[in-house]
Parts: structure tokens; C-alpha cells; sequence
């Protein structure tokens, strides 16, 4: 008859699971995740409400080793109209992002050329066209970084 080998249980992790793309799978073959455990958060998420010249600064809650990629989401009162956002510089620690300055721009509601009396119009593409209205003053947004794929 053979004797079999002892193997312990598994046993809860006492330690931080580690974010997402880090670590090897499978590494930690004895222990298991606990139902309250939390990961490190890999984005960061900054609510704005921009200045009267559509200004703004966003602080990250996190530090990025290489430039993050920002996505905006409009956040309500959606009042005045929609708006485009874009980073107009990197606020830098060393070689680390740790913030951005943020500019909005009203939009002008997009209008449908149907048909063109004007001389001068050069392009209408699509039959619309869309122009910036002036700075998306008092607007709030969300500004979302995201590390590239690569990190």
C-alpha cells in the first residue's frame, strides 16, 4: 500500500494582491484571495470644475512612469452644451506624471448645411460643421488616466 504525502490547505492571503499586469500567475500556490480583498488601483480618476478661461488642474491620485492616456467624461449639470477637453501640458516630478493642466471648449451645436450661398465656405464636411464657442467655463468633468497597455 503507499503512503500518501500531506499537503497543507490553502490559507488566506495576508497581503495586498498585487495590480493588475504584475506577478506571476499562480505564484503563490498555498494561498487565496479573502472575500474583502481589494486591488491596487492602476487609473486615476480626478472630478473637476474648470475656471472661467476653461482651465484646470488635475492632481492624480497616483503617479505614472510613463505618459498616461486621458479620457473626459462631462459630468452634470450638462447646461451648457457639450464640450470637448484636452490636456494641454504634463505636470511632472522628475520623470514621473503626477498631473496635467486641462483646458474645455464649449461647442457650438452642430448645424446642417443644406444649402451653400455663401461664397468663401471652403469645406463642409459631411454636411456639418462644428466650431469651438468659447471656454467651457464652470463645467465639470471627470479627467481619467489610464497607464498605456504596456505597464
Amino acid at each position: 500500500m503507499a503512503q500518501g504525502v500531506s499537503v497543507p490547505a490553502p490559507q488566506p492571503a495576508d497581503s495586498l494582491p498585487r495590480s493588475e499586469g504584475t506577478g506571476a500567475i499562480g505564484a503563490e500556490v498555498n494561498t487565496f484571495a479573502r472575500g474583502d480583498h481589494q486591488h491596487p488601483r492602476i487609473t486615476s480618476s480626478v472630478p473637476l470644475t474648470l475656471d472661467a478661461n476653461g482651465e484646470g488642474v488635475a492632481t492624480f491620485s497616483r503617479a505614472f512612469t510613463t505618459e498616461p492616456l486621458p479620457a473626459f467624461a462631462q459630468m452634470p449639470p450638462m447646461s451648457l452644451g457639450p464640450c470637448i477637453f484636452l490636456v494641454e501640458s504634463w505636470i511632472m516630478t522628475g520623470q514621473t506624471f503626477t498631473g496635467a493642466n486641462v483646458r474645455g471648449y464649449r461647442l457650438a451645436a452642430p448645424q446642417n448645411l443644406t444649402a451653400v450661398t455663401v461664397l468663401g465656405i471652403s469645406v463642409a464636411v459631411g454636411g456639418q460643421t462644428v466650431t469651438t464657442y468659447g471656454p467651457a467655463n464652470g463645467v465639470k468633468v471627470s479627467v481619467i488616466m489610464l497607464p498605456n497597455s504596456g505597464v
